[in-house]
């Protein structure tokens, strides 16, 4: 770096010196004696030398110097040779003038260099220390307190061996200046640091607990469902609606003890503002869910009735609900929706779709019991112990059996890896009459008999198939 212009180079060094004379010394033309001679020729190279000296290498407007310093050097060991004799003359005395202000030159810049190459080495670890090590800023890591007193200890050393008549060159005073002003940047940075890093705990601490709560309450993706207006499923909305003093609770919290922290993370505030307006939301997640809930009913009905035209079969647990079951069903989901659309002031659907598929099914029953007789089944007879528990099994359901058999082939055994019968089993039918019905039910099971050792027990378990056969009951 080049601490001092090309103009303060060229005014400290013409203020330093006079203007060289351009004038040659007159010398007496007649001088005969040997002394004379002498003195002649010391003034001519004496003048010439000076003249070399200040036109070239200490020529203040360009100065080189270290061409002077030997320029100035070379004109000290000429001069020592003169005798006192040629010294006390006057045109050396005059010539020694010019000779002595370039000396004061060369120390004048001499000077200048040393407070240049002190000024840019301090200037250097002092842009180092604002620019990276002591910089202010609103965060730090933890080393970074250290680093800056070390180079501060480093800019210190510096400074110490800057002599210290230099201290009050306006260079070097500005840069102590600058110096002395990063002199308390290490505690800074390590209160800042402290202060940070006790409130990213604090922070994280309030981070942690905000997101335990909000896992804690849960079902929130109901509440953003019913804050669209969607649905969901029908088992949700029990759980919501327990919810809904937890969201309460947590709505005042986000505006308590998480305010500051949800003031920072746009995604909380979102969620505070689903626990906000809970109630809300949670009513319209009900009229959403019980509207999805009333079309799936709707296709659930007409598949139904699809299959029983179709395949003439219905399985058992949705012959329980959506045929034997249906008019409580029906009336339970109706009474539904129309409270759940009046809670929220919204129009209640039509139900005319849905009316129709129930008012389907009774014809789709009856294709379906004509297509299925048991007398077309390829079956064969069981034994009193399994009919006995045919029997006890319909009474537990609040069924009556009818008949039962099991298809005309073998019992298939059952071993395992090394060979050893683990159980018997076989595809049993069971005709089971259906209260305050002129249709049957054809039920199909597995009959399993397990090996005890010694031989396979009359029977040990009935695995029923999920599907019914709508059939006649004779």
């Amino acid at each position: 770096m080049n601490i001092l212009s090309a103009t303060q180079w060229r005014h400290l060094l013409l203020s330093s010196v006079m203007a060289l004379t351009t004038a040659g010394l007159a010398t007496q033309s007649n001088a005969a004696t040997k002394e004379e001679r002498a003195l002649q020729n010391a003034v001519k190279s004496y003048d010439k030398y000076i003249r070399k000296a200040a036109a070239k290498n200490c020529n203040p407007q360009a100065l080189k110097l270290k061409g002077c310093q030997r320029e100035v050097a070379g004109l000290d060991k000429r001069y020592e040779k003169f005798s006192e004799a040629i010294k006390s003359a006057d045109a050396i005395v005059a010539l020694k003038s010019h000779h002595d202000q370039l000396k004061e030159l060369v120390t004048a810049a001499e000077r200048i260099s040393s407070i240049n190459k002190f000024a840019n080495m301090y200037h250097k670890q002092l842009v180092n220390m604002e620019t990276r090590s002591c910089v202010k800023q609103e965060a730090y890591r933890p080393t970074h307190s250290r680093l800056c007193q070390q180079e501060l200890i480093k800019a210190d050393k510096i400074k110490g061996t800057i002599p210290v008549e230099f201290h009050s060159e306006p260079v070097i005073a500005e840069m102590i200046t600058r110096h002395e002003a990063m002199r308390g940047m290490p505690e800074f940075i390590q209160a800042t640091f402290t202060q940070n890093h006790n409130a990213m705990a604090n922070w994280r601490a309030v981070h942690g607990d905000f997101n335990k709560q909000v896992n804690r309450v849960g079902f929130w993706d109901a509440l953003e469902k019913g804050k669209a207006r969607t649905g969901g499923k029908l088992d949700e909305l029990d759980s919501v609606n327990k919810r809904l003093a937890q969201y309460k609770s947590f709505a005042a919290d986000c505006k308590g003890k998480y305010a500051d922290y949800v003031a920072q993370v746009p995604e909380k505030q979102q969620t505070c503002e689903l626990a906000e307006n809970a109630d809300e939301y949670a009513r319209h997640f009900a009229a959403a869910t019980y509207t999805v809930a009333l079309n799936r009913a709707t296709e659930k009905v007409q598949r139904i009735n699809a299959r029983l035209e179709n395949e003439g079969k219905i399985d058992h647990s949705d012959y329980l609900r959506y045929v034997a079951g249906i008019e409580d069903y029906a009336e339970e989901l109706t009474s539904l929706v129309i409270q759940s659309h009046k809670a929220v002031n919204l129009a209640v659907p039509s139900f005319s779709a849905f009316e129709q598929a129930i008012a389907a099914t009774e014809a789709a029953m009856e294709t379906a019991v004509e297509r299925n007789d048991w007398d077309n089944l390829d079956i064969t007879s069981v034994t009193d112990e399994i009919e006995d528990y045919a029997e006890q099994l319909m009474e537990k359901e609040g069924s009556e059996l009818v008949k039962i058999a099991r298809l005309n082939i073998p019992w298939a055994t059952i071993k395992n890896d090394l060979g050893i019968p683990l159980r018997k089993q076989i595809q049993g039918e069971l005709l089971v009459e259906v209260s305050g019905e002129d249709y049957c039910l054809i039920r199909e099971t597995l009959m399993v008999r397990t090996y005890d050792g010694t031989g396979y027990e009359p029977i040990t378990y009935f695995n029923f198939f999920n599907f019914a056969l709508p059939a006649p009951c004779n």
